[in-house]
C-alpha cells in the first residue's frame, strides 16, 4: 500500500511516454505464451464490458504484454484503491510496473512488484474473467491447478495452490459432468467421459479432491 500511495502522489511528474513492457527476461512460461495472452485478452476486449475497470485492466495487460489495444495505448489517472477489491490493486501494480524505470524502486520493491504482476498476468487474470462460465468450470479448473503446478515461482505456486485446494469441494462425481456442456472440452474427451460412467460404480464416493 505505501508503494501504491508513492506512486498516485508522483503520478503528475511521470513522462507517460516513457513506459516499459514486460521485459525479455521475464518468465518463460509468460514469453512463450505472451502472443497467446494478447489474443485472449483483445477479445475479452470485443466483448460488452460491464465495467470501466475490467477494460482498463485487459487494456493494461495487452500494453505491458507488447500489444496495442484497439482503443491505442492511454493511461488513466490512479484513482481510488479499494482494500476489498483485488482488481484495483493489478491495476495499480500493472502501472507501476509500466513506468518502474521513473518510479526509483528498491530493488525489494521491484522483486516483488514483478512477482504480483508476472502471476497476474499469467495464472490470474485469464482464470478469473472465465469463472463465471459454469460448464466450463472443471476443465479451467483443472488447468489452472496445472498451471500452479508448473509455475516456475514455487513460493508463490504453492501458497496459492493451498487457498485454491479449499475450494474444490463442488469439484464432485455429480458436478464436473457440467463438462458435458462444455464447447471447449473436446468431444473425444466427452468420449472417454461417457465411457467411464459404464464402468463399475461404487457404493463409497470418491474421496475429495485436493491439490498438491
Amino acid at each position: 500500500v505505501p508503494l501504491f500511495k508513492r506512486f498516485k502522489s508522483q503520478w503528475v511528474s511521470l513522462d507517460l511516454e516513457a513506459w516499459e513492457p514486460v521485459a525479455d527476461d521475464a518468465p518463460p512460461e509468460l514469453i512463450a505464451y505472451r502472443d497467446d495472452l494478447i489474443a485472449s485478452f483483445c477479445s475479452h476486449l470485443e466483448a460488452v464490458q460491464p465495467r470501466d475497470d475490467y477494460r482498463e485492466l485487459f487494456e493494461l495487460s495487452v500494453i505491458l504484454l507488447g500489444g496495442t489495444p484497439k482503443r491505442g495505448i492511454r493511461f488513466r489517472r490512479p484513482g481510488a484503491l479499494h482494500h476489498a477489491r483485488w482488481m484495483a490493486k493489478v491495476i495499480y501494480g500493472l502501472k507501476i510496473y509500466l513506468f518502474r524505470a521513473q518510479l526509483k524502486l528498491k530493488a525489494k520493491e521491484l522483486l516483488g512488484l514483478s512477482r504480483f504482476v508476472f502471476f497476474a498476468l499469467y495464472v490470474y487474470i485469464p482464470v478469473w474473467f472465465v469463472a463465471p462460465l459454469a460448464a466450463s468450470a472443471p476443465a479451467h479448473d483443472l488447468a489452472f491447478a496445472k498451471k500452479l503446478v508448473d509455475y516456475h515461482d514455487t513460493g508463490l505456486a504453492e501458497a496459492t495452490a493451498k487457498v485454491f485446494g479449499r475450494h474444490l469441494w463442488y469439484l464432485s462425481e455429480t458436478l464436473v459432468a457440467l463438462a458435458f456442456f462444455d464447447d471447449g472440452t473436446s468431444l473425444a474427451t466427452k468420449r472417454e467421459m461417457a465411457e467411464a460412467l459404464e464402468g463399475e460404480v461404487s457404493d463409497d464416493p470418491p474421496p475429495r479432491t485436493t491439490l498438491k
